[in-house]
């Protein structure tokens, strides 16, 4: 079993994005009166910063734990999906800019009632990507063309056999 965590360092410009949208935007209804329709919208934007905060909190305190078994995250969210009951993965590449040279990855995985995902700022998530690869291989899951060329640019590709080329 391998353990996986989204380190503190990595999720620092998270806070630091979420500090400064509800400051922001909480900040001014604080110290002067706005009208009604500010309120709301200044209200609303501050709700989406600190729903974000949340979110990365529970990130940070989320384990993902990865066996022969299955996938675990482990934390406020917890959820499980069993590789037996794998029935669909995806593996996304979200680019933050237009040449496409800086971004993230996105891995979901799905059983029939749960599904799954981790994005590739956590530690080690090629092994994580490798064993969901793994698995789909093994259960004979069908994978988009894009997920199979996010897959190649990670260096993990199926063979025939059955497994892919780089696998635990």
């Amino acid at each position: 079993m391998s353990e996986h965590r989204y380190e503190t360092s990595v999720l620092t410009g998270d806070y630091i994005r979420s500090g400064a949208g509800v400051l922001l935007t909480w900040g001014p209804l604080l110290i002067v009166e706005a009208a009604p329709i500010m309120v709301y919208i200044l209200g609303a934007l501050g709700g989406v910063f600190a729903v974000f905060g949340i979110r990365t909190l529970i990130r940070q305190m989320t384990t993902i734990e990865v066996s022969e078994d299955g996938i675990r995250a482990r934390g406020p969210a917890g959820k499980a999906v069993s590789w037996d009951d794998l029935n669909s993965m995806k593996l996304a590449y979200y680019s933050t800019r237009r040449d496409r040279q800086r971004g993230w990855m996105h891995l979901t995985v799905k059983d029939s009632a749960k599904k799954l995902g981790v994005d590739s700022s956590i530690t080690d998530f090629e092994t994580i990507a490798s064993a969901a690869l793994q698995a789909a291989t093994a259960r004979g899951l069908t994978l988009s063309d894009v997920t199979r060329s996010n897959f190649d640019a990670l260096g993990l590709t199926p063979d025939p056999h059955g497994l892919p080329d780089d696998h635990l």
